[in-house]
């Protein structure tokens, strides 16, 4: 009983002091204001997959306003990231302002969205804020010109040129500059000499002065590639490269050490071991390696000069370019380097070699072993000298014609036209860049499915073939510009100066390559 009292008077005690409590806090009064963050504008962004879709290096820009309660210019912090692989949880900061302006260099993809986020922090209260927004990035560069550069004479960057005048579809004209320093954060080491285009898996191969070879993506430009990267089952101890090669619709051609080295849809585009590399003594490839475009069996696949032997070699394709057979085509071509070559109009492969003594320049002539009806000597080589003069010793790069009976060649400062039509070949002047230029690298435009396979049937746009592509840099401004020069009279190789499309603001150009789609 008395249990039972002490308990009904503890509730009553309870009651009592219950009763008596006054609640000062202001809880109830004195609310914390939160963060309102409201998105003002945002580019890219796709209502129905609700997320960003950018291409590679194009700029995002997102406008956000922060509002707290009524304040309308609360004190808060801004950061901006991004994490640089859709896979991974760290991330890149990337702006710390309301707004943001960001050239996109991630790497393409459409399948597993990069993270953008952004985190806004009350500095009063030190509480944290958050958006996120999914972003894919896509494919920018389709058809257009892969341009070359170096500022500073060591190190390469790259540029990617659109213009209708280079592609098929109708385009937007503009230069995306740097855009291989921008995807992988430094340049290349060494300059780029040689590119060439391979359509099948949208890359960039080319060699670099250093003598190392390489491969880029060209969707995003990122580096595939360098050097032994590019080499399967270690063929190679140490890079030596002097050229790349488009063998035809499924293969690469690199010389590197000398030899040949053949990269296919086969062997996923990695370079195995050289053709023929155990002969004795080995061969070595010097200069060019001047391939048809077009795939036969048991046909000419390229010619080249083999330096140990001192003669003109045929490349003859069979099942794959690993089986491609080696055979001499001409002996006794002795004392010579080889300077360029290429398909003339006549469809024969061309090679041009100079003496190393005499400096004599001479053009070599050989059949494709496509012809129809075959010759009467299919193995037969012929050849021609160039004229003395008009100076030919200084002759930098060669670009043989195949839609008339012209070879160009470059010097520092003039461009020059050997019409091959005669017996005798006539050379004369067609082009002089302007006081304090030089020509850096010289080429005609064709479009890249043309070089992949010559046979192809596509109908080429009105500039293929018909447009020089001339580098000029001027060294007292450390400027250099891409000069596409109509080519007139056909037969005769004219270009048309005064009609000249000009692509300025390059630092100085080493290679220029056509892409496709």
């Amino acid at each position: 009983m008395n249990k039972l009292y002490n308990i009904i008077l503890l509730g009553l005690l309870l009651m009592t002091l219950t009763s008596c409590f006054q609640d000062k806090s202001t809880l109830d009064t004195d609310k914390i204001d939160g963060i309102n963050i409201e998105v003002l504008s945002k580019n890219y962004y796709d209502d129905n997959s609700e997320a960003i879709i950018i291409p590679t290096l194009e700029v995002l820009k997102i406008k956000v306003k922060v509002t707290k309660g009524e304040n309308s210019n609360p004190d808060v912090s801004y950061k901006w990231k991004v994490n640089p692989a859709p896979w991974l949880h760290t991330t890149l900061e990337i702006g710390e302002e309301e707004e943001i302006e960001y050239k996109v260099p991630l790497k393409i993809n459409t399948s597993r969205p990069y993270l953008l986020s952004l985190t806004v922090t009350d500095n009063e209260t030190g509480i944290k804020y958050f958006k996120e927004w999914k972003l894919f990035v896509s494919g920018k560069f389709s058809e257009g010109l892969v341009v070359a550069h170096t500022s500073d004479n060591t190190t390469s960057d790259m540029s990617f040129v659109s213009s209708n005048l280079f592609a098929e579809n109708s385009v937007k004209e503009y230069i995306d500059r740097n855009i291989f320093s921008a995807v992988q954060g430094e340049n290349m080491e060494g300059l780029i000499t040689k590119m060439v285009y391979y359509e099948a898996e949208r890359s960039v191969f080319g060699v670099t002065d250093t003598k190392e070879s390489f491969r880029v993506d060209a969707n995003d430009f990122s580096l595939f590639g360098y050097g032994k990267d590019l080499f399967s089952y270690s063929a190679i101890q140490s890079s030596n490269a002097t050229g790349v090669y488009y063998g035809n619709t499924g293969n690469i051609y690199l010389v590197d050490n000398g030899l040949i080295y053949a990269a296919s849809n086969a062997n996923i585009h990695k370079f195995p071991t050289a053709l023929h590399y155990n002969r004795t003594p080995p061969y070595y490839v010097d200069g060019p390696l001047v391939c048809y475009t077009y795939n036969y069996i048991d046909k000419a696949r390229a010619i080249f000069y083999e330096k140990n032997s001192q003669s003109i070699k045929m490349l003859r394709s069979t099942q794959s370019p690993l089986y491609t057979t080696v055979y001499d085509l001409k002996d006794g071509v002795d004392n010579k380097e080889s300077v360029g070559g290429g398909i003339s109009s006549n469809e024969k492969l061309i090679l041009i070699l100079k003496d190393k003594s005499t400096g004599i320049y001479t053009i070599y002539s050989a059949y494709n072993g496509l012809e129809d009806p075959e010759p009467q000597n299919p193995n037969e080589v012929t050849s021609i000298d160039i004229p003395a003069g008009n100076d030919i010793e200084n002759a930098k790069d060669f670009f043989v014609c195949d839609n008339q009976p012209v070879i160009y060649y470059s010097t520092s400062n003039a461009i020059y036209a050997i019409n091959i039509q005669t017996g005798t070949p006539i050379v004369s002047q067609k082009y002089t860049v302007n006081s304090g230029e030089e020509i850096t690298t010289m080429k005609v435009f064709q479009q890249a499915w043309y070089k992949a396979n010559r046979k192809k049937g596509n109908i080429p746009i009105e500039s293929h073939n018909k447009t020089m592509l001339v580098a000029t840099y001027n060294s007292a401004s450390n400027s250099g510009k891409l000069l596409a020069i109509p080519i007139i009279n056909l037969g005769e190789g004219n270009l048309d100066k005064a009609n000249q499309k000009e692509f300025s603001g390059f630092s100085k150009i080493t290679a220029v390559e056509s892409t496709g789609v």
